[in-house]
């Protein structure tokens, strides 16, 4: 909650938040809190132009392109929360919105802006049923990942190739961080679904 400045930015704009709603917070508060809102949502939109740039695009260029796309983009990242998807462990493993980018906009069907990563398998699911599977794949290995990280924690885990991890029918490669972070996670394509080289 605290760091060397004081509160924590993201700790301090959900406090003025709850006051806010409460209807208990006085004027200077309530210029703080939209003084902090601004910022959050900045800094959202400069993540999600970035991420674009990185695959040829930017946020200008999709709102030429596909305005509805866009749109989806931007309420997404607004709305979008930090999570923790194990529940267990002295290491938590999260999704942030790095990770949620990363994820979304190269291995989420509906979400990709360009044909670059056309190679790579999608998840053909809604923003929910993705990290409600990520949960339920870091749940499944959360035991190994705890120990692994007890015996090399500044290193990154990861399960990809023929160590992939199996989940209903599927096959997924995942990278965390050391810090517990999602990198990335996504669904292997099967071989007889691989396009000919």
């Amino acid at each position: 909650m605290l760091d060397d400045n004081g509160i924590v930015e993201d700790v301090e704009r959900e406090y003025l938040a709850v006051l806010y709603k409460r209807e208990e917070a006085n004027e200077e508060q309530k210029k703080n809190l939209l003084a902090l809102l601004k910022k959050h949502r900045a800094d959202r939109f400069k993540a999600l132009d970035d991420e674009l740039k990185k695959i040829g695009s930017s946020i200008k260029k999709l709102i030429k392109v596909d305005e509805d796309k866009a749109g989806e983009l931007l309420l997404s990242v607004v709305q979008f929360s930090e999570r923790r998807l194990n529940i267990t462990g002295k290491y938590p493993i999260y999704l942030d919105l790095k990770g949620f980018l990363h994820i979304w906009m190269r291995h989420v069907e509906d979400m990709k802006i360009n044909q670059q990563f056309a190679n790579k398998d999608n998840y053909q699911w809604e923003e929910p049923d993705v990290i409600r599977v990520m949960g339920h794949i870091v749940e499944q290995i959360n035991e190994e990942v705890q120990a692994y990280f007890d015996a090399t924690p500044n290193t990154r885990f990861s399960k990809y190739g023929r160590e992939s991890v199996y989940y209903e029918g599927d096959y997924y490669t995942l990278h965390i961080e050391p810090s517990g972070r999602i990198d990335t996670m996504h669904k292997n394509r099967k071989t007889h679904e691989q396009k000919p080289s």
